[in-house]
């Protein structure tokens, strides 16, 4: 059921977004935005595991156990040394360092509430 959802939720953004026409600065900045997102991957999945642990129990233990792939409570999860990594080998794109747009903090901060 979860496949279905994700499915949906990339068609909207390939439509609003439509990454084939983008420049590539354009692409950069969307790649630089995401890598925001990774460093706080973790802490996402163990407050979905909090916010769900009442009303689906089996969705919060999924959550726990990505949570705990990313290395838990560590300063650098696993997630952003992956996706950091594979942008430097791949794209010689370093994220390490970037300073997110203020609309980007925003929502780390809106989310971390």
């Amino acid at each position: 059921h979860m496949t279905r959802m994700i499915e949906y939720i990339f068609d909207i953004i390939e439509k609003e977004i439509c990454p084939s026409s983008l420049s590539a600065p354009v692409l950069l900045h969307y790649i630089n935005e995401l890598g925001i997102f990774a460093r706080h991957n973790s802490q996402f999945l163990k407050s979905a595991a909090a916010h769900s642990m009442d009303s689906v129990p089996e969705m919060a233990a999924e959550f726990i156990r990505n949570f705990l792939e990313e290395g838990g409570n560590v300063e650098i999860p696993a997630h952003y040394e992956l996706y950091s990594s594979a942008l430097l080998k791949d794209l010689d794109i370093n994220i390490v360092g970037q300073y997110p747009l203020a609309c980007t903090s925003e929502l780390v901060q809106i989310v971390d509430l």
